[in-house]
């Protein structure tokens, strides 16, 4: 198949995905090759001794949550005897926020595509600030953990077992119109979430009391929804991922030491180069001197057409990431530039209800010299601190300069 007719192929096959949440259950029982002393991180694979401090700081307090090791001080010796194995999530069909830690007992969502069946899953999102997936470490975090394990997760686990699925496609698309990106911003589609799920929950709950706290920390996290939406996003590449002569970018991710892509065409290739600062702004206190390079495996949305690519949809997001709502505007309109297609789903009401840009081709990016914009939290480069910033960022252009180079040399 020439390149054409396969990016024709691939993006038939991604609007036509419909991305349905199944279940919840603990990663170790569903998530491919998940053991018991594994834990999967955002980004490209990496070796221990080059992780970053915020990365490091979610290993450990994966570590001391699966009680594989008692204290910081014993992770350096576990890993280097192969007591505790890593790996990164996009490995394993799962995806994670910022640092994206994944072990055996998290409870994760199962997010199938209809219709092609692959599947994908993603952790619950733990909220902003001192948490896991930001680095933060200590006994609050870790006692978070356990709630989810032991109270939230099984009772989200039991509602969806009752509601039977909920369509996360159709949620995202009814956010976009709402004014959510998907990425910073899901409160629209926090909101609709939890309108589907609510009535089962407090059938699924044992008492009034256990009810209000899952509910209440559902609702007071705005980001709820951000996790289910990444497994959304991935699972709908990852039903192109493989497919011969397609020039489609199917994964952005960041391990707060290097970047990478994936291509369509290209099934195992990672294409990595160093992971660049997020130009944003800062909580009071912070500045770039204190900022992690960029991190995190939730850039997954931007590869399906969301995040800095609706940004024009989110004005409201702005400000947080330090832009004008006229810059919003500007990444959405240049993003046309370097992608195949328009969602038919996913609509900008600003665009007169131009479907997103999505289909991002790799040769178009060299080409223009446009890079595809991301907009992403900004994490402490020291580990245990947590998220002090947000902004935006783009992949470098040599991942895509390589990409170019080994998809015409695969050709040959």
């Amino acid at each position: 198949m020439d390149v054409t007719g396969a990016n024709e192929k691939a993006v038939e096959c991604i609007l036509e995905s419909q991305a349905i949440l199944e279940g919840m259950d603990l990663a170790i029982n569903v998530v491919p090759g998940m053991e018991e002393n594994t834990i999967h991180h955002a980004g490209p694979p990496i070796a221990w001794d080059d992780i970053c401090g915020p990365m490091r700081g979610s290993i450990i307090g994966a570590a001391i949550f699966e009680e594989l090791i008692d204290s910081e001080d014993e992770i350096d010796e576990a890993i280097a005897k192969g007591q505790i194995h890593l790996d990164a999530n996009h490995h394993h069909d799962t995806v994670g926020p910022m640092a994206g830690p994944v072990s055996a007992s998290m409870p994760v969502y199962i997010v199938r595509n209809d219709p092609h069946g692959n599947k994908a899953y993603a952790p619950i999102h733990e909220g902003l600030g001192k948490v896991l997936s930001m680095g933060a470490l200590g006994e609050k975090v870790i006692e978070n953990l356990r709630w989810m394990r032991d109270v939230g997760g099984p009772a989200i686990s039991q509602a969806l077992e009752i509601v039977g699925e909920i369509n996360i496609t159709e949620i995202i698309a009814e956010g976009v119109i709402r004014g959510d990106e998907l990425h910073n911003r899901c409160k629209a589609s926090t909101s609709l979430f939890l309108d589907r799920l609510v009535p089962y929950l407090l059938e699924a709950t044992e008492s009034h009391t256990e009810f209000l706290d899952v509910f209440e920390a559902m609702r007071k996290n705005h980001q709820t929804f951000a996790t289910p939406a990444m497994a959304a996003s991935k699972v709908t590449m990852d039903s192109i991922q493989g497919l011969e002569g397609s020039t489609i970018m199917t994964a952005y991710s960041r391990n707060g030491t290097t970047v990478g892509i994936r291509v369509s065409g290209l099934e195992d290739a990672w294409f990595v180069s160093p992971a660049p600062y997020v130009d944003g702004a800062y909580f009071a206190g912070y500045s770039e001197e204190d900022a992690n390079p960029d991190l995190g495996d939730s850039a997954i949305v931007e590869t399906g057409g969301l995040g800095g690519f609706v940004q024009a949809a989110a004005p409201a997001i702005s400000q947080l990431v330090g832009r004008s709502a006229e810059d919003s505007l500007n990444f959405t309109k240049s993003m046309y530039e370097i992608t195949l297609a328009e969602h038919r789903h996913y609509r900008i009401p600003i665009l007169d209800f131009r479907g997103s840009p999505f289909g991002v081709d790799v040769r178009k990016v060299v080409e223009t010299g446009v890079l595809p914009k991301c907009n992403t939290a900004i994490s402490h480069k020291e580990p245990g601190v947590g998220m002090i910033g947000a902004g935006m960022v783009s992949p470098p252009m040599e991942c895509f300069e390589e990409a170019v180079v080994a998809l015409a040399e695969s050709m040959e």
